[in-house]
């Protein structure tokens, strides 16, 4: 896509035409026209707002600024992740872009939407939420923030073609108000750096499995780990909030499933489903059972507070279908995976005892013992 335009179009007149039999058409005439600049006291408010966002401490939920498009209601079942949310807002506050990292299910997503909630109102020219799931659909997810309701760019913005409708919104976003874009399941620094606002105020929040990104895209990683066992603990207290059932088991539970929030979000799902029918403690037998991902208790009809898949065993493979076997480096990551599988789980693994499984040549292992490990995130080697 070319670069985009620098003129926008305002309505300079409209007027009664003759049209074919006998009636008439109204005809709205455009002219091209500088852009006007930003208001120097609304823009100096504007960063004023922005350098008032907390980062010692998570502000109350508030509205959005008017026109911003976010995709999710805000989930009264979150828990913890207090120390993620003020590095997200210490990452946005000092940089353009910021990830939040980790594997599929460990709250990625509905970590950044907590911290659209609750600090999206600090900018000012508002909150703009994408889904980067399917490269192909970026260009419609981009449009679709620049019509009625969101940015309102044109009267006739609904009738130009895509194309003219992402250049305009590309356009709006290089302004120097403060504006905060989510990209939702990011996992192409190809696409991020074909749709990231090259100037402006933007700034953009990443939600992505990538642990690294290139070094000159100077994004600000905040790795996501799985849920502290007392916040595991309280995310199933919550599902149970009318139940009276004994903290331990909901441990045992917790401890069961690594506390990965996707599985304690299911499990509180499905324990509440079938109150009637299952305990705590039977639940906890279920889960000891063999072929445990592909349990029906790990698995729910009930809809996603982030919208994504509600079945763990196959939010892992989408994370393993990423990793493309004609690929010399992703081959050996699966072959460093199975043999992680051996290791006792919920454990660190040393690096160099994992690379020493590895069928390595000199130069392979001296570039993995080289990258420097994600922080707190010992299963991967870098």
């Amino acid at each position: 896509m070319s670069e985009p335009p620098r003129m926008t179009q305002t309505a300079s007149g409209n007027y009664i035409a003759q049209a074919a039999a006998g009636g008439t058409a109204v005809v709205n005439v455009y002219e091209h026209v500088p852009p006007r600049p930003a208001d120097p006291a609304a823009l100096q408010a504007a960063e004023q707002l922005l350098a008032n966002m907390p980062v010692d401490r998570v502000p109350d939920l508030a509205p959005l600024p008017l026109g911003s498009r976010m995709a999710l209601r805000h989930n009264p079942l979150f828990v913890g992740r207090e120390d993620a949310l003020l590095a997200l807002a210490a990452a946005l506050t000092g940089a353009k872009i910021a990830a939040v990292t980790g594997l599929g299910g460990v709250g990625k997503t509905q970590l950044a939407s907590e911290f659209v909630h609750r600090n999206g109102h600090y900018f000012a020219g508002g909150v703009f939420w994408l889904s980067f799931a399917e490269g192909a659909a970026v260009p419609s997810e981009i449009a679709a923030c620049g019509g009625v309701g969101h940015l309102d760019l044109r009267p006739d913005f609904a009738g130009l073609s895509l194309e003219d409708q992402v250049r305009a919104v590309l356009a709006a976003w290089a302004s120097p108000i403060p504006r905060l874009l989510i990209f939702d399941n990011c996992e192409s620094p190809e696409l991020l750096d074909r749709w990231r606002p090259p100037t402006g105020g933007c700034r953009v929040l990443l939600t992505s499995r990538r642990p690294a990104w290139p070094v000159a895209f100077a994004v600000r990683l905040v790795p996501l780990a799985v849920l502290a066992r007392e916040h595991s603990v309280t995310l199933l207290q919550k599902h149970l909030h009318d139940a009276a059932v004994d903290p331990n088991e909901l441990s045992a539970i917790a401890l069961e499933l690594g506390d990965l929030p996707l599985a304690l979000h299911l499990a509180g799902s499905v324990l509440v489903q079938y109150r009637e029918a299952i305990t705590p403690a039977a639940y906890l037998q279920r889960l000891r059972e063999p072929a445990l991902l592909d349990a029906p208790w790990l698995r729910s009809n009930e809809p996603s507070p982030t919208g994504h898949v509600q079945q763990v065993a196959v939010t892992f493979a989408l994370s393993y279908q990423q990793l493309e076997l004609p690929d010399s480096m992703d081959t050996r990551a699966l072959g460093l995976l199975a043999r992680a599988a051996h290791l006792a789980p919920g454990e660190p693994i040393p690096r160099d005892l994992l690379i020493a499984t590895a069928e390595l040549s000199k130069d392979e292992t001296l570039a993995l013992l080289e990258c420097e490990p994600p922080a707190r995130s010992a299963s991967i080697v870098c």
